[in-house]
């Protein structure tokens, strides 16, 4: 696909030569096709995995728009909520080949004050072709660190290719060590996740994590706010508050899948309600938009093109 320069706010934006996204702009509401985006250039999600009538969840739904992000430039968002143990997802099983390296990225904001974790994007793992986890799943969690409630705390579950029966050091942190508590706590946003997963040898590989602060168009305000050199490991090292996952990786590829695993999981992309942890109702929501992968480089701000 060919680049195109757009004008917004002074500024030029690039479509970006994305192998697969979604925005959300087939339908809105609770349907199979709106939360699979079924309309986009690339087809959306193949598959859903929920309550066989849609309508019927309160996990999930395709909003109309919204006030924090330009519903003409990043399409609508996908809301979740905890609501119960009524999980929804939609799933693409081979949108990469085997092993292959890839970035992604995608806007989200929480505006809950109560709630409990989840799991929103997972790559491999979680029921799909491959059993077991990760390599990476992006999870949402309110937990208690050396007693203060961390209720916006951003979470990345990455699994640990040297055993077979856990996911090893999991729950990487926004925080900084200068921070008494480690952990620093998220705000509202909105905010751009980006990641890079480098495959070495499988089931090796590396995992690069961005974290940026944006306006209302989408456009970075505050680049790389949190990077791999200020996430830090609740689990790592006994959980010492100074472990930061740059330090984790230190120049190896110090995660894998689950050896068990066949390479087949690592083409799999999952996203939306999955993992609500347990039965608890969110006060607020948790609103994600814009999701995009690549095989060439970070896509950042650019704009994906997805109109239905």
């Amino acid at each position: 696909m060919s680049l195109l320069l757009l004008r917004s706010r002074g500024r030029s934006a690039v479509i970006a030569d994305a192998i697969f996204g979604a925005e959300w702009r087939t339908a809105t509401g609770k349907t199979s096709a709106a939360f699979r985006d079924s309309g986009n250039r690339f087809g959306g999600f193949p598959s859903y995995n929920g309550p066989p009538d849609p309508t019927t969840t309160t996990a999930a739904e395709i909003m109309a728009g919204g006030a924090w992000l330009s519903q003409a430039l990043r399409g609508n968002p996908f809301r979740m909520n905890n609501a119960g143990t009524n999980n929804l997802t939609v799933n693409h099983n081979t949108v990469l080949a085997a092993a292959q390296s890839h970035w992604g990225r995608v806007y989200f904001r929480d505006t809950r004050t109560t709630g409990t974790h989840n799991h929103w994007i997972a790559q491999g793992g979680l029921g799909g072709p491959g059993s077991g986890y990760g390599p990476i799943q992006w999870a949402i969690g309110n937990i208690t660190v050396l007693g203060v409630r961390r209720v916006q705390l951003f979470t990345a579950c990455l699994a640990d290719g040297t055993t077979t029966t856990t996911n090893g050091d999991v729950r990487w942190a926004p925080g900084l060590v200068s921070n008494p508590t480690g952990y620093d706590q998220l705000g509202t946003g909105p905010y751009l996740l980006e990641w890079q997963i480098e495959f070495t040898t499988y089931p090796a590989y590396y995992v690069r994590v961005w974290i940026s602060e944006v306006d209302a168009n989408g456009f970075i305000t505050a680049p790389d706010v949190y990077t791999n050199a200020t996430l830090l490991c609740r689990d790592y090292n006994a959980g010492g508050g100074t472990a930061t996952l740059a330090t984790r990786q230190n120049g190896a590829p110090a995660f894998g899948f689950n050896t068990a695993d066949s390479a087949l999981s690592s083409r799999q992309y999952v996203f939306g309600n999955e993992g609500a942890g347990g039965n608890v109702t969110d006060s607020g929501f948790f609103e994600a938009a814009s999701f995009g992968l690549s095989t060439t480089g970070r896509l950042r701000d650019s704009l994906l093109g997805l109109a239905a």
